[in-house]
């Protein structure tokens, strides 16, 4: 059995995270076959990766995502050519990753912090995901305190028949992983084939007191300039640069 993280966030968007050391940690740990990079309305962090890793010889592959930003939620797509635009409707939002042959899966789906302050990057379709030809729901997402989103997750998934992910929703390294999608296989092409055979399910390691005393520093500092700061000590803008060229 594979494992694959299909919920990642790095410093392209609002993670604390650059591609060497996310690629670094998966490689060292040796845990994870597959992962992918989606961050909100960009794939740019995504194909960087993709190239680095490939570059690098690391053994895991990289799969081109996308949080994607929609009028009444997010919205992952896997195996994406192109971007997203955000802003779209949810529908719209399938549409438009199925067009171009990827995968739709609702992120968080239960879960919605809306009351406080103002909406945040971590906004939920609910119920909505009834309407919507997903391919998948995330029923395991290791952010701290989202046990009862995940709950209800599990038994809307059960429901609908629709198979069962597993995501970390990483923001710093130490959540890398944390919650994973379990598959035959070990390839990008073996998790594609699992999930429209609903044939995935979700498997989670525990936090430690370190690690979430780290997750909770990043969120005090949420919003502040500490990803750019991340990046020029890791170097990853210049890596991004030499990658284009």
């Amino acid at each position: 059995m594979g494992k694959a993280d299909l919920h990642l966030h790095t410093i392209y968007s609002d993670g604390a995270v650059t591609i060497p050391a996310l690629l670094d940690t998966v490689a060292t740990r040796g845990e994870l076959s597959v992962i992918a990079v989606t961050d909100h309305d960009t794939i740019a962090g995504a194909k960087v990766a993709r190239q680095f890793a490939r570059r690098g010889r690391y053994p895991v592959e990289v799969i081109i995502g996308e949080e994607v930003t929609t009028t009444q939620g997010h919205i992952v797509g896997l195996f994406l050519q192109e971007a997203i635009p955000p802003r779209l409707s949810a529908a719209e939002t399938v549409d438009a990753i199925h067009a171009q042959g990827g995968l739709a899966f609702a992120p968080h789906p239960f879960f919605n912090d809306r009351p406080m302050r103002h909406r945040r990057k971590m906004d939920s379709i609910g119920q909505l995901a009834a309407e919507l030809p997903l391919d998948a729901i995330e029923v395991d997402n290791s952010t701290p305190c989202l046990e009862w989103a995940n709950v209800r997750a599990r038994r809307f998934a059960l429901r609908h028949g629709l198979p069962m992910l597993g995501a970390s929703d990483a923001h710093i390294l130490a959540a890398v992983g944390k919650s994973h999608t379990c598959f035959p296989g070990r390839t990008a092409a073996d998790l594609r084939r699992a999930i429209l055979a609903n044939e995935v399910g979700p498997g989670t390691w525990r936090y430690n007191p370190s690690d979430l005393l780290r997750y909770f520093l990043f969120w005090l500092g949420y919003g502040r300039p500490v990803r750019a700061l991340a990046a020029q000590c890791e170097g990853n803008a210049p890596i991004g640069a030499a990658i284009s060229k």
